[in-house]
Formats: C-alpha cells, sequence, structure tokens
C-alpha cells in the first residue's frame, strides 16, 4: 500500500520489526496518493490545493497567497521587472566630422511586467491528511 509505504519512510524509527507503523504524532500532515483520507486522518482544507512551505517566522505560520490551484491545473503567471541598465558614453566619426547626439548615455530605469506564461511543468495532486484530527 502507497500510504505505508510513505509513512514507513518518514517514520521509520517508530517501526516493529513487522514493518506496521505503531505510533505517529498527533497532528502530522502527510500527503497521499487517495480518493480520500484513511480512517484516523481529516483532510485539512487549508492545504487543499496549495503548497506547504517552510517559513522563518512565526507571524508567517497559516499565512496563504494566491487562489489555490485545481487539480492538473497549469496557471500562467508572471513577474514585475525592475532594475538599471547603464550605456557607457560612445562618439561616432563620420567622414564630414563628428557625431553628437545619436544616443544619450548614462543610467537609465527599466520597470515592466514580464508576460504571463505557462510553467509547462508536469503536475501531480495528492491529498494532504492530517493524523488525529
Amino acid at each position: 500500500m502507497r500510504v505505508l509505504w510513505v509513512l514507513a519512510l518518514l517514520f521509520a524509527p517508530a517501526l516493529a520489526d513487522t514493518g506496521v507503523v505503531e505510533e505517529i504524532p498527533v497532528g502530522s500532515v502527510l500527503y497521499m496518493n487517495a480518493a480520500a483520507c484513511p480512517e484516523g486522518w481529516t483532510e485539512p482544507f487549508e492545504q487543499r490545493g496549495r503548497i506547504v512551505v517552510g517559513v522563518t517566522s512565526n507571524n508567517s505560520i497559516g499565512d496563504t497567497s494566491g487562489e489555490p490551484l485545481e487539480a492538473g491545473e497549469d496557471r500562467e503567471h508572471g513577474h514585475a521587472v525592475t532594475g538599471e541598465i547603464s550605456v557607457p558614453s560612445e562618439s561616432v566619426a563620420l567622414a564630414s566630422g563628428g557625431s553628437n547626439g545619436i544616443g544619450g548615455n548614462g543610467t537609465f530605469a527599466v520597470t515592466g511586467t514580464a508576460e504571463p506564461v505557462s510553467a509547462g511543468l508536469p503536475t501531480v495532486a495528492l491529498r494532504a491528511c492530517r493524523f488525529g484530527g
């Protein structure tokens, strides 16, 4: 059974010689390839369609961003672009004399938005299940 195999990897110290999981910490959340959470587990609705990431501040625990993904969805997204470009001073000598004012030099701000595109990455939707409540 896939679920037992995942549990065995995560909780190896809790395994008996028989390979059966004897103890799982209450509140543990695992992602399972299952139509529903097994008995003794509940589905934390707040995690449905989201990717859980670690945080470095207690102020961030439980925060969400954007809308949850649907199964198989490949949502397009873009990003703001900001920066600057430096153009050196150059001059061009022509047969009839020097040329001034062809282009400006200095540092110029660049801002805009990258056009939203699909990541095109394969995805798999797993069910988050919380043990013991």
